[in-house]
């Protein structure tokens, strides 16, 4: 995905996404059971969870588990928060494989894992998240790059609640993506720039 958005060196790169996080934690707790898993939210280009030894659940009737990944519909207080709530009560797993709230694609803003696995929260489901801010995720991602210099790394996101705060959490300098309605003054963050690539 990444040589396809123009970034040609991405494969010889190693590249750590909160989606490698995600399949490991299946792969270890849900796949030698054959957990049956409801699966939510639409992941382009992935569908690891389809091949794994998982077997599919149609809702958390006659689910063990759930993953949410990728973009969620945004009215998921309605029927989808109904059948949420019953996955509460069954005291149903979920496991979030995007900490992020929403995704912006061109334009327009999208619902995206984090939103749900936080509603879910609220209804007192149990979530495990993959993913940023954990600050265990930029150090396993400095690490795989061959780095041992916390404190010489740079993050460049365009998120305050995951890429900032985890690079913070990580000890790393946070660059910070923003366009030119965030005001630099109120951003705890290194250097803010209003575009990463122009």
């Amino acid at each position: 995905m990444l040589v396809a958005m123009g970034l040609d060196c991405a494969a010889d790169l190693p590249v750590l996404s909160s989606g490698d996080l995600a399949y490991e934690a299946v792969v270890r707790d849900w796949v030698p059971g054959r957990h049956r898993v409801w699966v939510l939210g639409k992941q382009p280009g992935s569908d690891w969870i389809h091949t794994v030894g998982c077997r599919m659940a149609s809702g958390p009737g006659d689910a063990q588990a759930i993953l949410v990944w990728g973009l969620v519909q945004a009215d998921f207080e309605d029927r989808l928060g109904l059948l949420l709530a019953d996955a509460a009560v069954r005291r149903l797993p979920m496991v979030c494989a995007n900490p992020d709230r929403s995704v912006q694609i061109g334009a327009c803003s999208h619902a995206s894992a984090g939103a749900l696995a936080a509603f879910y929260e609220r209804l007192g489901g149990a979530v495990s998240w993959f993913g940023k801010p954990d600050p265990e995720v930029f150090r396993r991602a400095i690490a795989l790059a061959g780095y041992a210099d916390v404190e010489r790394t740079v993050v460049i996101g365009d998120s305050l609640d995951t890429d900032m705060a985890g690079a913070r959490a990580a000890g790393c300098a946070p660059v910070l993506v923003a366009p030119g309605d965030v005001e630099a003054e109120n951003v705890a963050a290194h250097a803010v720039l209003r575009c990463f690539a122009c």
